[in-house]
């Protein structure tokens, strides 16, 4: 039986792990919705911590498990991985579903984020506060800047944490002949361009 509502009432929160499709739409709150690559759909569930790998043909789906409270998701491009943000334990996953079951790398961040931005080439991530919310653990101007490539290998080194200035808003990568060049981070009245191949601001 479904769950009446009554006028001058909220409906009860979201809760269960069968049905959190259904729940990513009536719940406002979760910013980010299912993205697709060439062959399945990936969708978070955060009170499970995990994210669901959705295969559209068979129907079939594998819960992935990450970081608690799943908060930022986007798929990397021409191939079947997604990135992860997770916001409780501060991580990041990069899940490869090339071959099955999926394969889960997670790196530290050090701090908690909320935001997450990939770049168009799936080579770099960005995670940034919310600038909506107070910065967690001192994260007040701080963003963390993940070399994707160095994750998926293993190698050390992959997450630096960079200044961007007071309240981030929002970040963006530029792409020159399909390769991430620079970064831009969109601060309340700043703005800090990056060299990804230098790793140091631009005057």
């Amino acid at each position: 039986p479904g769950v009446r509502r009554r006028r001058g009432t909220q409906m009860p929160p979201c809760r269960g792990r069968i049905t959190f499709i259904a729940r990513m739409r009536r719940c406002p709150g979760r910013r980010s919705t299912p993205v697709a690559t060439p062959r399945y759909v990936y969708a978070l569930n955060p009170t499970a911590a995990s994210v669901a790998r959705i295969d559209p043909t068979s129907l079939a789906i594998e819960a992935i498990p990450v970081g608690p409270r799943p908060i930022g998701l986007a798929a990397l491009p021409d191939e079947d991985a997604a990135v992860v943000l997770s916001l409780d334990d501060g991580s990041l996953s990069v899940l490869d579903s090339r071959t099955l079951p999926t394969k889960v790398t997670r790196v530290a961040l050090r701090r908690q984020y909320a935001r997450l931005t990939v770049s168009a080439d799936g080579a770099w991530a960005a995670a940034w506060p919310d600038p909506a919310a107070a910065p967690a653990s001192g994260a007040e101007g701080i963003f963390a800047l993940v070399d994707l490539k160095k994750v998926r290998a293993g190698t050390a080194g992959a997450v630096e944490e960079r200044a961007g200035g007071y309240r981030i808003t929002d970040v963006l990568f530029r792409i020159e002949n399909d390769v991430a060049t620079k970064l831009y981070v969109f601060a309340k009245s700043t703005v800090s361009t990056f060299d990804l191949a230098a790793g140091t601001p631009l005057p």
